[in-house]
């Protein structure tokens, strides 16, 4: 699909619309894609984290043409661009020159391939063929291991550190590059690893538009990461490579894409559209090209250019760049932020050890937190240089004044180093920064400027006393947050109508990109001297992404006042449907009532005796959706406090008999061993149910089944309390979560499958359409003249975020289906960012809890997009969805619920609903009320297939020329199936099949042929 900018230019090539999906290569017996730069691009941009396509695109085309004119004018590339490289080699632990840890020598090779492919100088250019040698393009361009580090310290430009984990994909990327990292303004970061998913993938340029150039992804994630088997050249030595990748061209091509090069066939999912790459001299190609094919291979009209480095073929095919591809990356180096620095480092030049170079190499003390008002500041100094140092001036900066300029007799080799100290420092409550700088050495100025400074900011929190208790009404300022790789982390959020303050602590999992990563919201200390007894208490809200990984939330206590995770002890973890408080969403979830969350108690008595511990609650990121926490207590009192936290039977809707089924919950601290639960329908009080005999602990969950309840024919409200917690000898102490209400619809009509409602006539009478509050309900409404009516949510302006609009079923029986399936029209528009969210809720007892999430869309709801409200106005404003529903054959008395949930985004239609009796996803689409046809996809004699107006007895008769009938077969509860037809031994030749139904009859003309 094309995309035509509001820049116009002259252009040979239509620009596509965006990325597709890559193909699957089979690499060493398994499927692993080539190159993840595309899906990694996407989810950054998805993100914020990387400009969009169009609008590089713009600004690159406009510097290409500056580029071109100021060629003609200069005829000639004059220089050589060179490039400072570091090679991270982010290995397992192996001796170098084995498995993960590869040799200098095969990395070396690596360096050597770019150089010759880049500059157009490798051997296999006899291979290009003669149809694109006039295009074939060279750029003058030397990639060098770097000579000096970013303190200007001799190096090879490569850095060797044992991982953290044995195997890397692109989803741990800030992970692994946090490992190891020199500033990307300065150096061409490459990572060779142990990558499960990709070969390789590279962090796309941006423009100096401004806008993303500060971006923490964008600055420390810059650069490309291989697989260790791809890096390197069997030409140049036998090293582990994996054959069809083995002569380094995996690099050239991911080195292609940092310089701005695309696919060469635009990933526009093989569509031909005169090529979606930017590049005038590629021809346009349809797909990518795999393998190592031979001769001509054309598509789009073209022959294709399968030999380019932006192609997938093996690395023995790959031999060429086009002279426009040259020209597009010598534009992004000359113009693109961290690709024109590369140019002027300083890590190109080999170092010059200088006379009277000091160096501060590592702060000693303060560290980033203490719990002392007094510190001593101390750090390690370090020789470089060529000359011995007998004496440093060195300035302590606090706060920015100036505390103390110390000068220090020493007598320091080269190469040597020593711990000094200052003068012991008094802080006050909160951050403070240290800032260290060599103001003299050898008793003139320092030779060395890129190595006299290092700072850190430390924070000095005094014990907080127990019983202690945070809000989060604000950010803290005793509270640490520890953020590793400087992507997303723990924030304040805003939790509207659904928890005390409105505010909370979130870590946004929805949006996060780096797997497996961790962040620490980390607590002041406390002092549990003196106590007998402490509990740890917080609120926690948490919902799954449907059919994702699963998150994990751990506490971990400190003591000592310690800020370190690993040297903890952990005293909680939960992951996935453990975690879980809320059902799974696919939109960016948010706690919206007091029922979303729950409250966790742990015992941490066991460390009553000390002075300064910390809490430390640290996410783990599976991207799957947020966790929220809120009031976080420490309290050193037994007292009781039973929670009524979920009512898990009747919901909104069920049958005329219900049997309550209630989950409590001991968020107190001391254990519960009998509690009694009231409830009363409409006013009208039911038995009392006494649980006794019981070891509840603090934090633990007890279900509780109550006495059946007859329901009105219409609605009934529900109450249920907790009292008597264990006799009222420690009395419950918050009575406010003691009680929940709850207004169920009774609705008993039922329906056998299939069944359709096209609801022209409204909400069928049968169905209900409940929302738990005063909010929007569906109601019906006219629409285009092929749907004529539909019934619809208005959310367009609802500003009551989290709200829901129920639409339930009958209940339904599928017992006398072996397979089935649901169809529904919905149609909706994308309001700017504000999102909805359509689920399809199943519920196998009568309505009672919709605990199945059978379809779940938010954004992928509708491509359209518009700041009105909404309302379809044309068929192709509509969408027809499917829904397998196999799991639910076979069994009676099941609910479905077409659920909206309000992001304040825009309307949402729903039409024709339609269940089938099969799960076939592209059923029969027939003209009248029935049609017979020859199946060519089956060995029957022929196929019926029935599309009556209502559900009925149907009978099918099949009647040869003598008039006799030589197959009858009556279809109970039929509406919208099809039935496979096979007679006895027919012989072959034209035979009629009459159709009665209490409509009419009905009679067709099949020929059966043996």
């Amino acid at each position: 699909m094309a995309r035509i900018f509001t820049l116009i230019l002259p252009c040979k090539r239509e620009l596509c619309l965006s990325f597709a999906f890559l193909l699957f290569l089979f690499i060493s017996g398994y499927a692993q894609d080539r190159c993840g730069t595309v899906e990694y691009t996407n989810k950054l941009i998805k993100n914020l984290r990387h400009e969009k396509e169009d609008r590089f695109e713009n600004w690159l085309t406009k510097k290409i043409i500056a580029h071109q004119q100021l060629l003609k004018t200069e005829r000639t590339q004059s220089t050589t661009y060179q490039i400072p490289v570091v090679v991270h080699i982010i290995h397992n632990g192996e001796s170098v020159g084995v498995g993960t840890n590869i040799s200098d020598a095969q990395i070396i090779s690596q360096i050597g391939v770019l150089n010759t492919d880049f500059n157009r100088l490798n051997k296999d250019t006899v291979l290009t063929p003669t149809e694109f040698q006039s295009v074939a393009g060279k750029m003058n361009i030397e990639f060098v291991l770097a000579r000096q580090t970013p303190e200007g310290q001799a190096t090879t430009g490569i850095v060797r550190v044992q991982g953290t984990q044995s195997s890397w994909t692109y989803g741990n990327d800030a992970t692994l590059k946090a490992l190891s990292y020199w500033p990307a303004e300065d150096y061409f970061n490459l990572w060779v690893c142990n990558l499960t998913d990709y070969l390789g993938y590279t962090q796309f340029p941006v423009s100096n538009l401004p806008g993303l150039e500060n971006s923490p992804d964008n600055r420390l994630t810059d650069g490309v990461v291989i697989g260790y088997t791809y890096f390197g050249t069997t030409d140049a030595g036998a090293f582990n490579l994996t054959k069809r990748y083995d002569k380094g061209r995996t690099v050239t091509h991911e080195v292609g894409h940092f310089f701005g090069l695309r696919h060469i066939w635009g990933d526009d999912g093989g569509a031909c559209n005169d090529s979606g790459d930017y590049v005038d001299d590629t021809p346009d190609q349809g797909d990518n090209t795999n393998g190592c094919p031979s001769g001509i291979r054309t598509s789009c009209n073209d022959n294709n250019m399968y030999q380019n480095y932006l192609d997938y073929t093996d690395d023995a095919c790959m031999n060429m760049f086009t002279a426009d591809q040259v020209t597009r990356m010598t534009t992004v180096l000359e113009n693109c932020i961290r690709r024109t620095s590369l140019l002027t480092s300083h890590g190109l030049f080999d170092p010059m050890p200088k006379a009277n170079d000091l160096a501060l190499s590592k702060i000693i003390s303060p560290v980033s937190a203490v719990c002392s008002s007094t510190v001593t500041p101390s750090l390690q100094i370090k020789n470089p240089g060529n000359n011995v140092i007998t004496a440093a001036q060195i300035q302590l900066t606090v706060n920015s004044i100036v505390t103390e300029t110390k000068d220090f007799a020493l007598n320091l080799n080269v190469g040597d180093s020593v711990i000094v100290n200052f003068t012991q420092q008094l802080l006050t409550e909160g951050n403070s920064t240290f800032e260290f700088e060599i103001l003299q050495t050898n008793n003139t100025t320092d030779g060395n400027a890129y190595n006299n400074n290092i700072s850190i900011t430390t924070l000095y929190s005094t014990p907080v006393a127990s019983p202690f208790e945070e809000t989060f009404s604000s950010l803290p300022s005793n509270w640490i947050i520890s953020n590793p790789d400087s992507q997303l982390t723990w924030q304040i959020q805003s939790a509207p109508n659904g928890h005390i303050g409105n505010t909370a602590m979130l870590l946004n999992y929805y949006n996060y990109t780096a797997l497996s990563a961790s962040d620490a919201l980390i607590s002041p200390p406390i002092d549990l001297s003196g106590q007998t007894q402490a509990f740890l208490l917080f609120d926690l809200a948490y919902a799954a992404r449907f059919q994702s990984n699963a998150d994990t939330l751990r506490v971990v206590l400190l003591t000592d006042c310690n800020t370190d995770i690993s040297a903890g002890t952990e005293i909680y973890t939960k992951a996935g449907t453990a975690l879980a408080t809320a059902l799974p969403t696919n939109l960016f979830y948010a706690p919206t009532t007091e029922s979303d969350w729950s409250t966790e108690v742990i015992d941490i008595t066991a460390f009553k005796d000390q002075s300064n511990i910390r809490v430390a609650f640290v996410g783990t990121n599976m991207n799957g959706n947020n966790i929220y926490i809120d009031n976080v207590q420490v309290v050193n009192d037994i007292y009781s406090d039973l929670s009524l936290e979920r009512i898990n039977n009747p919901a909104l809707l069920t049958c005329a008999t219900t049997t309550p089924d209630l989950t409590v919950k001991n968020v107190g601290t001391s254990t519960i061993t009998s509690f009694t639960v009231k409830n009363d329908v409409n006013g009208n009080t039911q038995p009392d149910k006494v649980v006794s005999g019981i070891q509840l602990s603090p934090g633990e969950k007890y279900d509780v089944t109550l006495e059946s309840l007859s329901l009105s024919a219409t609605s009934s409200t529900i109450n249920f309390s907790v009292s008597n917690v264990n006799n009222n000898d420690t009395p419950d102490v918050n009575n406010a979560n003691d009680q929940k209400t709850v207004t169920v619809v009774s609705n008993i009509n039922s329906r056998i499958i299939p069944i359709r409602e096209n609801l022209n006539s409204g909400i069928p009478v049968t169905w209900s359409s409940i929302t738990p509050g005063n909010g929007q309900v569906w109601t019906s409404i006219e629409v285009d003249s092929d749907h004529k009516k539909a019934v619809y949510v208005n959310d367009f302006g609802n500003d009551n975020l989290g709200e829901q609009a129920w639409l339930i079923s009958p209940l339904l029986d599928f017992s006398y289906a072996t397979s089935a399936s649901v169809f529904f029209d919905q149609s909706y528009a994308v309001n700017e960012s504000s999102v909805d969210e359509l689920r399809v809720l199943a519920s196998t007892g009568c309505g009672n809890s919709f605990d199945q999430v059978l379809y779940d869309k938010g954004y992928d709801l509708s491509s359209v997009t518009t700041t009105v409200s909404w309302k379809p106005t044309q068929s192709s404003d509509w969408t027809r969805e499917s829904i397998n529903l196999d799991d639910l054959a076979g069994k009676k008395d099941v609910r479905l619920a077409f659920v909206m949930t309000n992001q304040n985004g825009n309307n949402l239609y729903l039409d024709n609903i339609e269940f089938y009796a099969s799960d076939n996803t592209d059923p029969a689409q027939i003209p009248g009320k029935f049609a017979v046809y020859k199946n060519s996809n089956s060995n029957v004699d022929f196929t019926v297939t029935f599309k009556l107006d209502e559900q009925q007895t149907a009978i099918i008769d099949v009647v040869d020329l003598l008039g006799r009938v030589v197959y009858s077969k009556a279809y109970e509860y039929t509406l919208n199936q099809s039935d496979d037809v096979t007679l006895d031994d027919p012989s072959s030749g034209l035979y009629i099949v009459k159709l009665r139904t209490k409509e009419g009859s009905y009679t067709q003309k099949v020929f059966v042929t043996k």
